[in-house]
């Protein structure tokens, strides 16, 4: 505590960055002797300043001469009051203590004590915390911990349907035929023996072979009893890529800046429509459209329909901007134009 407000004084008096080396002019690593020849160095000088009242004297009026005859006097007894504690700190042991705290940094006044500034994080801080630790620890685990739970189930009706024995191994009867190069054929594991059924626990019954392959039974749309397999593999394990702190950012960008430097997947794929189109396609439009030799109602008829067919079969993505049955000519230039 005497450190701390020694500090504080000289950083007052003497200026904001004076330590108590600077105050005696000598180097951090002076020894004992150059110590003590700095404080008498500074102890006169400190003293005499004590009669420069009489000095200026003169120059000061009679009505505040006493006043600031006596505030110099306690100045320079306070100046001479801090070198001596100064001077016991340097010599003895606080000295370790000093020099840990100037290395380190110094506690800061705050009302009751000497308390480090330490950070305090704002409400943005908070709110970027909680995205990173909810939006990406979070969203991450939550499906993790849902594909535990989802392989489970399957396996404790293994369990239970063998009741104790051991679970035949899956085999794959693709590694023990040879068949030709040429021939890519995906061959089952062949089932023998009956089946049990297993109720879960959420009322869903579970069908387990003798190949320990789980199916669930469900009736279809047409009502009929269906056996559904259920193969973990189709079950995606979560990345990063599918939590919001990554997601959440590319959506913003793709609707912000991604705009300008990303096309439309309409005008991506017309930029390739457009340099593999027939050219007879582009004749019959232009024609078309620009009327110059007018067509009855029928032929104009039957070569929309004609257009419109090799429109479809060409640029497909048309047939997805607008309705088919209603989808004009003019319509259709109105995503395109050539």
């Amino acid at each position: 505590m005497k450190s701390f407000r020694l500090q504080n004084e000289v950083a007052t008096h003497e200026g904001a960055d004076v330590t108590f080396y600077d105050l005696f002019d000598i180097k951090p690593s002076a020894n004992q002797e150059e110590i003590r020849a700095a404080y008498k160095k500074k102890s006169p000088y400190s003293a005499s300043r004590q009669g420069q009242g009489s000095v200026h004297r003169r120059e000061i009026n009679r009505e505040g001469r006493k006043a600031e005859i006596k505030a110099q006097y306690q100045a320079a007894s306070d100046r001479f009051t801090r070198l001596g504690l100064i001077n016991k700190i340097l010599l003895g042991e606080g000295r370790v203590r000093y020099d840990s705290f100037l290395k380190n940094g110094f506690p800061k006044w705050k009302g009751t004590g000497y308390y480090y500034s330490r950070f305090r994080p704002g409400f943005g801080s908070v709110l970027v915390g909680l995205f990173i630790f909810v939006g990406g620890g979070g969203h991450y685990l939550a499906p993790l911990f849902e594909l535990e739970e989802t392989a489970r189930v399957p396996n404790e009706s293994k369990t239970e349907a063998h009741a104790g024995r051991r679970i035949p191994r899956r085999t794959n009867l693709k590694r023990r035929l040879r068949r030709p190069k040429y021939l890519h054929l995906e061959l089952q594991p062949l089932i023998t023996g009956p089946k049990k059924r297993v109720v879960a626990e959420n009322g869903k019954v579970l069908v387990v072979d003798s190949a320990s392959n789980v199916y669930l039974e469900q009736a279809d749309e047409d009502g009929k009893m269906r056996e559904f397999l259920l193969d973990l593999d189709e079950f995606p394990a979560p990345t990063v890529r599918d939590t919001a702190l990554f997601r959440l950012p590319v959506f913003a960008f793709n609707k912000t800046i991604g705009r300008v430097f990303n096309k439309a997947p309409v005008e991506e794929e017309y930029e390739n429509w457009k340099k593999s189109h027939p050219t007879a396609l582009v004749l019959m439009i232009s024609r078309f459209l620009r009327k110059s030799r007018p067509l009855r109602p029928m032929a104009m008829e039957r070569q929309q329909e004609e257009i419109r067919r090799m429109v479809d079969e060409h640029c497909g993505f048309l047939s997805r901007s607008c309705n088919k049955n209603t989808c004009s000519i003019e319509k259709v230039f109105d995503h395109i134009s050539i």
